[in-house]
């Protein structure tokens, strides 16, 4: 991430995913508002699962970076995932 630039970071609480409640239209769901606001930074909560989140990958594309575990809050990870 060079200087100069304006980044647009975003948030998502996705109330207890786990990996077998994300479904493939639920990605799409993420992934559509996630390019529509051209985010380039994204925090992810309430994320039981990091594997949870490959549907969500998967449809972003290849330019894009799961960073597992920020940090836990209330026994809650949270992930985040960055765009290359």
């Amino acid at each position: 991430m060079g200087s100069g630039r304006t980044y647009v970071i975003g948030s998502f609480n996705l109330h207890n995913l786990s990996r077998n409640r994300a479904t493939r239209d639920q990605a799409v769901q993420i992934c559509n508002i996630i390019m529509h606001e051209g985010m380039d930074l994204i925090a992810m909560q309430e994320v039981l699962d990091d594997r949870a989140l490959d549907n969500i990958m998967a449809c972003l594309g290849y330019n894009w970076e799961k960073v597992i575990k920020i940090r836990e809050e209330r026994d809650m990870p949270l992930f985040g995932i960055v765009k290359d």
